[in-house]
């Protein structure tokens, strides 16, 4: 039984968009980042070859190019992922 207290809301349309819109002004007006998990230090070994994978497949999926280091240097601060 999973007895965790979370409530979940679904966004779609408009509304989506505009939570969209709002976190990429903040995050590129450079917004301190509001962590509900506290990270536990760097991956190594499988968990980091693992994290990269997602990542690659994260910028892919959101058109951020390789060679495009502003952008992923935005997203990796919002989402604490290392420098590669």
């Amino acid at each position: 039984m999973d007895t965790q207290p979370w409530h979940v809301h679904v966004l779609t349309g408009g509304p989506l968009e505009e939570v969209r819109r709002r976190n990429m002004d903040e995050m590129i007006g450079g917004a301190t980042v509001k962590r509900d998990i506290i990270s536990h230090g760097e991956y190594q070994g499988v968990h980091r070859t693992r994290q990269v994978d997602i990542a690659k497949k994260l910028f892919g999926a959101m058109g951020i190019a390789r060679d495009d280091r502003p952008m992923r240097h935005i997203v990796r601060e919002v989402a604490k992922i290392p420098e590669d």
